[in-house]
């Protein structure tokens, strides 16, 4: 399986648009699809792989040049990467839950901005980090920072396709935990669990 999650997202994308009944119904799965990405992305960095490989190795020692010694002897910078994936959790949360949704999408910009600057642009860590992040900035900004409703609503549940589309989103990436779904298409992005 060689798809990437940026090829999950697009199919998913174009697949609500070609079966939604009407511009509402499009908007809120995409919206979902943003919900899930964020919540699964933080709830899958909450492991010691992540904080090792990824929070240590890539961003303090790489990026930052802080020393292996320095933060051995600080435990607490160590434990400190978990707060990112607490701040995924919580993004994806208040994309599904904050009226007023303008706060959330520009922190969450702000984050994509790093990303962009600090492993696209610095490092070159990954080609497709600049187009990827760059559009998800620009669906955040279309799909959030103007709208002050619920992301659903209990109608959302009345059309079968939505229900099946919640599985996939919500559902289906647990399952990844238990082997019977892809790693990528469970939202698991630079979690430091690369054996799975």
């Amino acid at each position: 399986m060689r798809w990437q999650p940026w090829e999950y997202q697009y199919i998913l994308i174009f697949l609500f648009f070609i079966l939604s009944k009407n511009k509402k119904q499009f908007i809120q799965l995409t919206s979902l699809l943003f919900v899930a990405t964020y919540f699964y992305s933080g709830l899958n960095k909450l492991n010691g792989g992540f904080l090792t490989s990824t929070w240590e190795h890539l961003i303090l020692i790489k990026t930052f040049g802080i020393s292996l010694k320095f933060i051995q002897n600080n435990l607490w910078i160590h434990y400190l990467g978990a707060l990112l994936a607490l701040f995924e959790i919580f993004f994806g949360l208040g994309l599904l839950f904050f009226k007023n949704k303008k706060i959330i999408v520009l922190l969450i910009a702000f984050i994509h901005l790093l990303i962009l600057i600090l492993f696209g642009l610095v490092f070159n860590y990954n080609s497709i980090i600049l187009p990827w992040n760059f559009g998800m900035i620009l669906l955040l900004i279309v799909l959030f920072y103007n709208n002050n409703e619920q992301t659903i609503s209990p109608l959302f549940f009345k059309k079968k396709i939505n229900f099946a589309f919640m599985i996939i989103l919500f559902v289906m990436p647990i399952s990844n935990k238990f082997g019977y779904w892809y790693s990528y298409f469970s939202f698991n992005f630079y979690n430091g669990n690369s054996k799975k």
